[in-house]
């Protein structure tokens, strides 16, 4: 009990932290503007106005989701050590494991809260539109929620033992790769010169496979998604955001500070 009332303290802590950071809003403020862009643009399109409104959206969601995830994640450990104030923290009776835990949990109720809003303001502007709310709308919304869980602890273990900057670089790196990890998969195969292959057979089974969570073709183009390739997805997420987590527990622990 005395482990998880100093986990949820830090996660707090770090959750009204993250609220205010400028990084955030900016992003916030430039998801809604795309979101109530994408009305006004549907509105000019004499087709599928409420479709357009949709794709527009998912996209916005995506992007800027996945935009704080990484941004956040890098900064997590890394701020904290940079600017020594995790000392004031280590030096309570809370062990280094709890500290990240509780730094993920804060970072996490953010993307959530986030996610969140973006989605409330997406549904007003569908349901304007005269758009049909589907399952698969709730599906896609979920998987890019899990999504965001990924980003952020791979962001997080970057952060545990190099500076911000590169912990944002290297997990950008992997957001471009995860999300192109079906393309990968067949130049893994066919690729010349050969040395190369191993290089990316390697990269397809290190590397988190985000093509997974972009159900957003599906969704416009209504086409159902199974309840089974959903949970595969979600469980896939989840225990690799949980691998993240536990590898970033790991290095921090090891590291001299």
């Amino acid at each position: 009990a005395m482990m998880t009332r100093q986990i949820t303290a830090i996660g707090k802590v770090t959750f009204q932290e993250l609220l205010r950071e400028k990084i955030l809003w900016s992003s916030f403020v430039f998801g809604l503007f795309s979101v109530v862009l994408a009305y006004f643009v549907s509105r000019l399109s004499f087709a599928e106005n409420a479709r357009l409104a949709l794709d527009f959206g998912l996209t916005a969601i995506s992007l800027i989701g996945g935009l704080i995830a990484v941004i956040m994640g890098a900064t997590l450990i890394a701020k904290e050590v940079q600017s020594r104030t995790h000392y004031t923290v280590l030096t309570k009776p809370v062990h280094r494991w709890q500290f990240v835990i509780g730094r993920v949990t804060g970072l996490f109720g953010v993307l959530a809260v986030n996610a969140t809003l973006m989605t409330l303001i997406l549904v007003v502007v569908f349901s304007l539109s005269h758009g049909r709310l589907t399952l698969q709308i709730g599906q896609s919304l979920i998987l890019q929620v899990v999504e965001f869980a990924v980003l952020a602890t791979v962001a997080c273990v970057f952060s545990t033992f190099t500076t911000s900057t590169l912990a944002a670089v290297f997990a950008t790196g992997i957001w471009v790769c995860g999300h192109a990890m079906e393309d990968i998969r067949i130049l893994s195969n066919k690729i010349e010169p050969y040395a190369i292959r191993p290089v990316l057979k390697a990269i397809v089974a290190i590397f988190p496979d985000l093509s997974r969570f972009d159900i957003k073709a599906e969704v416009s183009h209504m086409i159902p998604v199974s309840a089974t390739t959903v949970s595969l997805s979600l469980s896939y997420g989840v225990l690799y955001a949980l691998f993240m987590l536990a590898a970033a527990c790991f290095l921090f622990s090891r590291r001299e500070l």
